[in-house]
C-alpha cells in the first residue's frame, strides 16, 4: 500500500506540474492575445481619427468655398443696389435741373435736345466721365 500510496503522491505532483505548466501557457496566450487586441485597437481607433480629421478639412474647405460664394453674392448685390440707387439719383438730377438746365447739360455733352433723362443716364452707365459727373453735381 505504501506503494500505492507513493504512485498516488507521484501522480498528483506530476499532474499540478503539468497544470501549473499548462496554467502558465493560458495565461502566456491571453497576455499575447491581449496584447494584439490592444495593437489592433489602437490602429483602429487612430484610422477612425484620422479619417474623421480628413473628412473635416474636407467639409471645412467645402464651407469655405460656399462662404466665398455667398460673400460674393452679397457684394454683387451690394453693388447691383448702389449701382441702381447711383441711377436713380442721377436721374433725379437731371429732373431737377432749372429751366433750360438740361439743354445746356445735353450741349456740353455734344447730345441732341431731346434726349431723355433716362435715356442719357443709360448711355453713361459703363463710363461716368468727369464731364457728365461736374455736369450732374456742380
Amino acid at each position: 500500500m505504501e506503494n500505492i500510496g507513493r504512485v498516488i503522491e507521484y501522480i498528483g505532483a506530476v499532474s499540478g506540474a503539468e497544470c501549473s505548466e499548462i496554467a502558465k501557457q493560458a495565461e502566456a496566450e491571453c497576455a499575447r492575445l491581449r496584447a494584439e487586441y490592444f495593437q489592433t485597437e489602437q490602429s483602429e481607433y487612430w484610422k477612425a481619427i484620422n479619417a474623421g480629421g480628413k473628412e473635416t478639412e474636407q467639409r471645412l474647405k467645402q464651407l469655405s468655398i460656399l462662404a466665398a460664394e455667398e460673400a460674393n453674392k452679397q457684394v454683387i448685390g451690394l453693388r447691383q443696389e448702389m449701382f441702381n440707387e447711383a441711377m436713380l439719383l442721377a436721374a433725379k438730377k437731371l429732373r431737377e435741373l432749372p429751366d433750360g438746365g438740361y439743354d445746356k447739360l445735353l450741349a456740353r455733352l455734344g447730345k441732341e435736345p431731346g434726349h431723355e433723362a433716362h435715356e442719357l443716364v443709360m448711355e453713361y452707365t459703363d463710363e461716368l466721365s468727369e464731364s457728365v459727373l461736374s455736369a450732374l453735381f456742380d
